[in-house]
């Protein structure tokens, strides 16, 4: 009788322990299970991330395509960072020559895709700064006008504006507006009223 007793009671403490044993290994199953799930979650948030800023550092290096010529070492297409400045691009075309004309070129400027950048040389910007000078001029060159356009001028009729234009064919060009005079006919009174209206270029 003890015997069974003492059996009874072992077969109980066993299957409580062996119950213990499936609990906790459930619990520790769930636990286990909670923490990947929570890891694959983090993980996933972790590469959402880094994809994000891979995109972002991708975005930020796209790269811009510029032309550099004029007064450089070597004119020609380049392939430039998006945030890329002026200088930038004329490094990447060896730089300026000696004869450029820089003063006026702001060098960090950022660049834009597709376009141009040209360096004038110092005698090609002087030229522009005469062509504009001589646009914005509106006085007639005696040197250079045609019989319509001397007639515009006040005291001016059809038959001395060809005296004129026969006077610089005979003696060459006028030297000053005062060597209009030197015409027969055009005098004082009349230089007085053209002066502020002629140059001699």
């Amino acid at each position: 009788m003890k015997k069974r007793i003492q059996k009874s009671l072992i077969f109980m403490a066993i299957s409580l322990f062996g119950w213990s044993v499936s609990a906790c290994g459930n619990a520790s199953y769930f636990e286990s299970t909670n923490r990947l799930e929570e890891a694959s979650v983090e993980e996933a948030s972790t590469e959402e991330a880094s994809a994000s800023e891979a995109d972002n550092r991708n975005t930020q290096t796209d790269e811009i395509v510029v032309q550099v010529a004029g007064a450089v070492a070597s004119p020609g297409v380049f392939h430039l960072a998006q945030d890329a400045r002026v200088y930038e691009a004329i490094d990447c075309a060896g730089g300026v020559t000696e004869d450029a004309y820089m003063v006026e070129l702001n060098q960090a400027a950022k660049v834009e895709d597709g376009q141009m950048i040209y360096i004038y040389t110092s005698k090609e910007h002087e030229q522009m700064a005469a062509e504009v000078a001589e646009e914005a001029d509106s006085r007639v060159d005696l040197n250079t006008a045609d019989a319509a356009t001397l007639t515009t001028l006040p005291g001016i009729g059809e038959a001395k504006a060809n005296q004129i234009i026969a006077y610089r064919e005979e003696h060459g060009r006028f030297e000053s507006p005062e060597d209009i005079m030197n015409i027969q006919g055009i005098k004082e009174g009349v230089y007085n009223q053209i002066k502020d209206l002629v140059v001699t270029r």
